[in-house]
C-alpha cells in the first residue's frame, strides 16, 4: 500500500495520547468512523465516550471486551450490521484473518499482538514496566506475494517520541506479525470486525452463526 492510499484511509482517524491502554477503544473509534464514511451512514460513527463506556475503560485498568460486542450490536443491528469478536478458541487462523480484510462487507480487523510487537519499529525500542501486555492494532492490508502486512497502529504518535523510533513502521513482516498476534497473552489470534448482516439472516441466525 502506498503513501498516498495509506494516508487516505486514515484521513481523521484518532491516535492515543497519553494514555497507553486505551489502543482497544481508539481501534474501536476508527473502524466505526472508517465504517461511517464508506457506508454514508452517518449513526455507524461512535463516540469515543460512547466506546470508553462499551469497554468499560478505566486509566488505571485499561479496558474490558466482555460488553464491546452486545452493546454495540444493539445500536448497530437495526442498521443491519453487526460487530464480531473472536479468537483462537473459534478456530481462527491467519487465513481468515486475510478473507476478512479482503472481504468488501466487513470493516478493517483490529487485533491483539502481543509486546513484542515493539520490536519491529526498532530492535532496541521496549516497553517500561514488569508487566508484559498486549497490544491493539488495525489490519488494513496483506500483501500475500510480499509477505507484509500494513497496519494502523493508534499509538504511533506515542511511539515516534521515542529516541530509538524515528519514523514507524507501517509494513510490517506477515509471518512476524502473525507469530505476535497467536501469541498473544489474553487472546492468541483475537480478532474484532464489524460486517453486513445477510439479507434474509434472522436474528437467531445472527446470534448463533
Amino acid at each position: 500500500m502506498d503513501d498516498s492510499d495509506y494516508h487516505q484511509i486514515i484521513q481523521g482517524w484518532k491516535y492515543q495520547s497519553t494514555n497507553l491502554n486505551d489502543c482497544l477503544v481508539f481501534s474501536t473509534y476508527n473502524i466505526f468512523l472508517d465504517l461511517s464514511r464508506k457506508t454514508a451512514i452517518k449513526k455507524l460513527k461512535l463516540s469515543l465516550g460512547k466506546i470508553k463506556e462499551y469497554t468499560n475503560y478505566d486509566q488505571l485498568r485499561g479496558t474490558s471486551k466482555a460488553d464491546l460486542c452486545p452493546k454495540i450490536n444493539q445500536i448497530i443491528e437495526p442498521m443491519r450490521f453487526r460487530a464480531v469478536e473472536k479468537n483462537r478458541a473459534d478456530g481462527i487462523t491467519i487465513d481468515d484473518l486475510i478473507e476478512i480484510v479482503q472481504d468488501a462487507d466487513t470493516s478493517y480487523p483490529a487485533i491483539h499482538v502481543r509486546w513484542e510487537y515493539f520490536k519491529e519499529q526498532n530492535a532496541r525500542y521496549d516497553h517500561q514496566g514488569r508487566l508484559e501486555y498486549d497490544h491493539v492494532i488495525i489490519v488494513l492490508d496483506i500483501d500475500i506475494d510480499r509477505q507484509v502486512m500494513t497496519i494502523f497502529d493508534p499509538m504511533e504518535k506515542f511511539i515516534e517520541r521515542s529516541t530509538n523510533v524515528k519514523k514507524l513502521n507501517r509494513e510490517v513482516s506477515l509471518p512476524k506479525m502473525s507469530t505476535h498476534w497467536a501469541r498473544a497473552r489474553s487472546e492468541p489470534n483475537w480478532i474484532f470486525f464489524v460486517e453486513k448482516i445477510k439479507t434474509g439472516q434472522t436474528r437467531l441466525e445472527v446470534e448463533y452463526t
